[in-house]
């Protein structure tokens, strides 16, 4: 490797001037000078190896993007699971809601014909009754009808920033490679 030796402009001391640096600051007077190496030749043996760092440096950027993108689809996948498992369980709650539903519709039937036949209470009178039964129906604690948008909304704002960042790794890994093949 050739090092160069110079002279201050300012205080004239000696400055020595590393391969590949364009500008040196002097140790002395602290001002800042430019190099020019004109046409320098650099050895084919320096190509070299500056050819080997740069194409080490890309295989190492490639393969770090490939890990990354491996394990945001990793991530990916977990999201998807835990959204499955969401909805399973909100069917599942709905399902249960209806038959409560069902149960407790029988139950206030049978109560108002009992009521109807042993008591001999009039059918106006029974009326309200089984409008009261139908809108405590309504009332009954349980999962929403639109849960299911919910669950797939949250997964969606989970996986968007990974999907970003999977898009922003595959530039890089197209990146090297481009830079590979030229």
């Amino acid at each position: 490797m050739k090092v160069l030796s110079l002279k201050c402009e300012n205080c004239g001391a000696t400055l020595d001037v590393g391969h590949r640096v364009s500008t040196v600051v002097c140790g002395y007077c602290r001002g800042e000078q430019l190099v020019d190496r004109g046409e320098e030749d650099v050895s084919p043996r320096e190509q070299e190896e500056m050819l080997d760092d740069a194409s080490a440096n890309l295989i190492m950027r490639r393969m770090a993007s490939q890990q990354a993108i491996e394990r945001f689809e990793s991530d990916i996948l977990k999201i998807y699971e835990e959204r499955d498992n969401n909805m399973r369980v909100a069917q599942r709650a709905r399902g249960k809601q209806g038959c409560l539903g069902i149960s407790l519709l029988s139950v206030g039937l049978a109560v108002i014909l009992v009521l109807l036949d042993e008591y001999s209470i009039p059918l106006w009178f029974a009326i309200p009754f089984g409008f009261l039964l139908l809108a405590s129906l309504t009332l009954l604690p349980g999962p929403k009808k639109d849960i299911e948008k919910t669950i797939e909304a949250n997964a969606a704002a989970k996986m968007e920033p990974l999907k970003e960042q999977i898009a922003r790794h595959q530039a890089i890994i197209d990146s090297c490679d481009y830079g590979a093949a030229s």
